[in-house]
């Protein structure tokens, strides 16, 4: 039996195009994105983050972290990771950071494997939309936790997947993505939508532009311009994007074109329902606060510490 993690504090992160337009680079979120980490292991809680192990990464990152903030275990990191991304680390790697990371594994559906490509992302559309799927159901279990159900017994967790108690989300791309959505407004909304105890806080920081700049764009805009400022989150925004055609051209040949574009609406209405209630946030903090962290620069917002405001 292993052991139960401690509170864990997910950072929502990804690519942002605006960082030069920001005077900022991917070194200067890279910092950010450490120091929070920092921050909630010092705290005694664990940090999560949903993304592949390839290249340079906010995975690789926050691994280097875990690893230097508590070498002797147990697993300060928790690593979510979808089909096909989990097949880009080796059994070999596995093993040898299992002191430091816990990698939870989901696929498509509950115990519905797929082969795994080495390091390959999915070209044909039934992949794409496996793929998806995947990311989406990574996305809810983060949220939501619950038992282990990875198709393979031998790589599954003795405990249940641990769901994240709070996030910090900065970042992320409005374009280009994979997966049914922008990943990390789908990992907001989801948060947003819980309804069970002890609901995750959610602090969204503007200050690196992308996904989450957009989205306080909207949420903060007058309630008349909000739809237009939401263009992005209607499939047919995206659909001169090569990835995209061949997932929504899968989720079209499985049948499933409602489920995509039921997944844009639940992302689309939970922002909306933000904009209406900055309380749904959950983070103890009142709306001038969560106001100035969404709009203030990366120097402010780096100065609040944050990663000691969401740990035990």
């Amino acid at each position: 039996m292993g052991q139960e993690h401690p509170r864990v504090i997910a950072v929502s992160a990804g690519d942002s195009d605006d960082l030069a337009e920001l005077g900022l680079t991917p070194a200067d979120v890279d910092g950010f994105v450490r120091g929070l980490a920092v921050d909630v292991l010092r705290s005694g809680a664990c940090i999560g983050y949903g993304g592949a192990l390839r290249g340079h990464s906010f995975t690789e990152s926050l691994i280097e972290v875990a690893k230097a903030e508590r070498p002797a275990g147990p697993p300060a990191f928790v690593a979510y990771q979808a089909w096909p991304y989990y097949g880009f680390v080796s059994p070999a790697q596995r093993e040898s950071l299992g002191e430091h990371v816990r990698f939870v594994m989901v696929d498509p559906a509950p115990g519905e494997g797929h082969p795994i490509p080495k390091g390959v992302l999915p070209v044909e559309p039934e992949d794409c939309w496996a793929s998806a799927r995947s990311l989406s159901r990574m996305r809810d279990r983060m949220a939501t936790g619950g038992p282990d159900d990875f198709h393979d017994p031998a790589l599954r967790g003795a405990e249940p997947v641990p769901r994240c108690r709070a996030r910090i989300a900065l970042g992320g791309k409005v374009e280009g993505w994979r997966g049914m959505v922008p990943g990390v407004a789908e990992e907001i909304a989801c948060d947003l939508a819980y309804t069970g105890d002890d609901p995750p806080a959610v602090f969204l920081l503007g200050a690196f532009g992308g996904c989450v700049r957009a989205i306080v764009d909207a949420v903060l805009a007058p309630a008349s311009e909000r739809r237009a400022r939401l263009a992005w989150l209607e499939p047919s925004f995206h659909a001169g994007d090569t990835a995209f055609a061949a997932m929504a051209a899968g989720a079209d040949a499985a049948g499933d074109a409602e489920v995509l574009d039921a997944r844009f609406a639940f992302v689309r209405e939970q922002i909306e329902l933000l904009a209406d209630d900055l309380g749904r946030l959950r983070n103890g903090l009142g709306d001038a606060e969560n106001r100035a962290i969404m709009t203030e620069n990366a120097e402010a917002v780096g100065r609040r510490r944050l990663g000691r405001y969401v740990s035990p």
